[in-house]
């Protein structure tokens, strides 16, 4: 009868632990090997602007040192609603597309926290007034910064209708 105990009790311990996996995240973003995990966006700090010539997005959480900021210039992915980038190639006739985070907790100079996504693949599956869905894997570097550049990817599907 004890062993049963033991290994009914010692179940409900594995059972109940929590998962490393973040799977409520509306957002993960990867910059130099740092995962930062979006569970909530505050609402109240950021920014969703479907202009004429822009649609400006950005994302911020409570708590959470990092900043999500997509300018998208390329105003046919409204009617197409998903667009495929590759930077810097789809950036060179003009701005077409243009991703970058701001990390509090980077150290240097204020400018070189906010990190640019200067090389590598965008993918908007959707994009709507109601939602983000995309994935970016590339590389980046602070925007002062003319050295090396460093791994940043991540995906978000954020629900832009603001809660």
């Amino acid at each position: 009868m004890k062993t049963i105990l033991t290994l009914f009790i010692a179940i409900t311990l594995l059972s109940c632990k929590e998962s490393n996996t973040n799977s409520a995240s509306v957002m993960t973003i990867e910059i130099d090997g740092v995962t930062h995990h979006f569970k909530t966006i505050d609402w109240s700090r950021s920014t969703v602007d479907f202009g004429t010539e822009v649609i400006h997005i950005e994302l911020l959480e409570e708590g959470n040192p990092v900043s999500f900021n997509l300018h998208v210039h390329d105003m046919g992915i409204l009617e197409k609603s998903s667009g495929d980038y590759t930077l810097p190639d789809d950036n060179k006739t003009g701005p077409t597309i243009y991703l970058d985070f701001f990390n509090k907790e980077r150290e240097g100079r204020k400018a070189n926290r906010r990190i640019g996504f200067a090389k590598g693949d965008i993918e908007i599956k959707q994009l709507s007034k109601d939602k983000l869905d995309m994935t970016f894997n590339g590389e980046g570097n602070g925007m002062m910064e003319t050295g090396d550049l460093f791994s940043i990817k991540g995906h978000s599907n954020v629900d832009l209708q603001k809660q």
